[in-house]
Parts: C-alpha cells; structure tokens; sequence
C-alpha cells in the first residue's frame, strides 16, 4: 500500500512555506500602513467666554490704532501662531458656511465666533499691513490681508478676509492675482469686517458699495489646487490596495505554474516508481525470438 502513495510530501512542505510568506506579508500590512509621522496635536479651543467678545463690533472696519479691538485682534493671531499651520488645518471646521459668518443676527454669528474655519478658494488680492509691537515680540514682524473666494459660495460672489504671518509661497503682494492662486487655510471667525468694494454706487457714481465680508485671523496660507483635495488617508489606502492587489496575483500566477510543474513530475516520478522494471516501456520493441 505504500507503494501507491504518490511522492507529493516535498511539494506540500514548498507549498505550505509559501503560504507562509503569504501570511507574513499580510501581517506586516499594518505596520506598512501606519503614518510614520507622529500625530498632530489639537489646538486648544478659544476661550469664548472672555470679556473681549464685547469689544468686537461687527459690519464696521477694523479698530485697531487705539480702539477697543486690537486686544482681541492680538489674542487671537497670538492663539493662531501657538500652532501649527498643519495642526490648525487638521482642526479646523469644515461645517461652517458663509452665511452662518454673514447672518444678520448678532445671536446667530456669535455662536461661531473664535471657531477655527477652513477655508480654501482662490487667492485674488495679497496685502502687506502692519504689525504691533506685542505681536512682533512674537515673531509676527509682517502680516498680510488675503481676499480669498471660496469655492463654496456663501451669498453670491463673497470673498473672504484672512489676515496671517505667512504668506503662501511664491505669491508676492499684488492688488490684483487674477485669475486668483488656489489656496488652503485655517483661521478664527473674528468678526463680519465693513469694506468699499470696487463697485460703483448706482445712486452715486463717484462712491463705491460697502459690501461685508467674513474676517478671520490665522497664521499661514497654504497653496492649494484648483480641485477639491482629496483626503490623504482614502489616497494611500487605495495606493495601498493596489500594491497589495497586484503581490497578490503575482503570488498566484506564480503559485499556478509552480503547481503545474510540480504536478508533472510527480506524474513522472509516480510512473517511474510504480512501474514494473520486467515490463519494457510501451515504445520499446519486442525482443527478437530465435
């Protein structure tokens, strides 16, 4: 009975080491899939409940030379540069629309005053204003005043204020970047800010319409891409189901041939074996008789 037992015990042992392989490929998975880079801290929340919140005066200009907002105004690019312009990217609200910024009910805009907003649009004018002394102990030598359009509109054309320490990389001040730089940011809802457009008064040609615009204070602005970005985990799981895929069916294809080969020797090795050594092959002619 041994003898029928065809020799395969050496192709199962190959068989079961490269299951093996398999097995520890896929268990190192996890460890290839983690982010190396140590994870970003959460900036700490705005204290809303901070006697500056009524010194703030919405749809008027900023008071800065001597009024009661610079304060605040400082507080908050102060809170902005204790970041960083990933960690406050990573934290910011996604939720919050223009028109919850632009409403006309004081109650309704203080309920998303100090929350950190994302922004991202097109750049269309990059401003160089001045900074004060108690942000330039800070390391805030220069601020700059962006005009960002966002690609969800709020109430029709809208832009949005953003005043930072940095500016976006290789974009130089300019009253006019049309047909704007994509941009990315993160900043605090401050206040709606009063501001004259360039559009002329119908009532009035020789003066320009004030319009309102949402004003928020960060600390860097980011160069974006003229599509929405896509999220960083979905890309490289899906970078990482590919390569996975593609080991796979390598693994496979392979494991099939060396099947088949296997299969054929074992073929050959059980004849051999199993055949009786009096009995001639059938391609061999008979002995010659006398």
């Amino acid at each position: 009975m041994l003898l029928n037992r065809p020799p395969c015990s050496f192709s199962v042992c190959r068989l079961g080491r490269l299951f093996a392989l398999i097995g520890l490929f896929l268990s190192a998975l996890p460890t290839i899939a983690q982010d190396p880079a140590p994870t970003a801290r959460e900036p700490a929340p705005f204290d809303k409940d901070r006697l500056i919140l009524k010194r703030i005066v919405d749809l008027r200009p900023l008071s800065l030379e001597g009024g009661d907002e610079r304060e605040p105004y400082e507080d908050v690019l102060l809170h902005a540069h204790a970041a960083t312009a990933d960690e406050l990217l990573k934290a910011a609200r996604r939720d919050i629309s223009l028109n919850e910024m632009l409403d006309e009910k004081k109650e309704r805009r203080d309920e998303v005053r100090f929350e950190l907003v994302h922004i991202e649009g097109k750049l269309k004018r990059l401003k160089k204003i001045s900074s004060f002394a108690r942000l330039k102990d800070a390391g805030m030598a220069d601020l700059y005043e962006a005009w960002i359009f966002p690609n969800k509109a709020g109430r029709g054309t809208d832009p949005v204020c953003v005043i930072v320490s940095r500016p976006p990389a290789g974009v130089e001040p300019a009253e006019d970047l049309t047909p704007g730089v994509p941009v990315v940011t993160a900043g605090y809802y401050f206040k709606v800010l009063e501001y004259a457009s360039n559009q002329p008064n119908p009532k009035d040609p020789t003066r320009t319409l004030f319009r309102r615009a949402p004003l928020l204070l960060g600390q860097a602005i980011a160069l974006g891409t003229d599509r929405p970005a896509q999220n960083a985990s979905i890309t490289d799981l899906a970078t990482l189901s590919l390569v996975f895929g593609g080991v796979v069916m390598a693994a496979l294809i392979g494991l099939a041939v060396w099947l088949r080969r296997t299969d054929a020797g074992s073929r050959r090795a059980n004849y051999n074996r199993l055949r009786n050594p009096y009995t001639p092959p059938p391609d061999t002619p008979p002995a010659a008789t006398n």
